[in-house]
């Protein structure tokens, strides 16, 4: 990592004198073999690093928990943080969305008939429900009502014919 680092700060000096001097930009690049190249020359300090090995475990943190006053405390100490927000203020409604595609027509419906058996009957499967009532029981007889008021007396009649005129308009003749 030293050598990187090294390295660079080379380039960036070369570079840097370069420029203070009027002289060319030095062509910087990554070799074949994987070196830094300056102007063509090999610097013999590699362009990528290998992996270090790795560091040691840290050991594991301290789990927050709500105290009795409703603050998180870590390690037995108060935060001073509020575990539980208090409700905040309703934002703006948002816009009407676009209307949805119609959907496509539906089956036709079952249409529903009498069996032999008095029920109803749909795709061919007995329902079990009667589709005629059933005669009830006769009802109770009510009770009598109350007499209407007598009517009001009539006119007399024209006097009738006697039974001679009768017998007499009955194409009989004599005394």
């Amino acid at each position: 990592m030293k050598k990187l680092l090294i390295a660079l700060l080379c380039v960036v000096l070369c570079v840097s004198i370069a420029c203070l001097c009027g002289c060319k930009t030095a062509e910087i690049s990554i070799g074949a073999n994987g070196n830094w190249w300056i102007d063509g020359v090999d610097t013999g300090n590699k362009a990528v690093a290998t992996d270090g090995t790795n560091g040691q475990d840290g050991k594991d943190g301290a789990t927050p928990v709500i105290g009795a006053n409703g603050n998180w405390w870590i390690n037995n100490v108060d935060t001073g943080f509020k575990a539980v927000a208090t409700d905040g203020t309703n934002g703006k409604d948002g816009i009407n969305g676009k209307d949805g595609v119609n959907g496509t027509n539906g089956m036709d419906g079952a249409t529903p008939v009498i069996g032999a058996n008095g029920n109803w009957w749909i795709n061919n499967v007995d329902t079990g429900y009667k589709a005629v009532a059933v005669d009830g029981k006769d009802g109770t007889n009510g009770t009598n009502g109350t007499n209407g008021k007598d009517g009001t007396n009539g006119t007399n009649g024209t006097d009738g014919k006697s039974a001679y005129q009768i017998w007499l308009d009955n194409g009989n003749t004599g005394s």
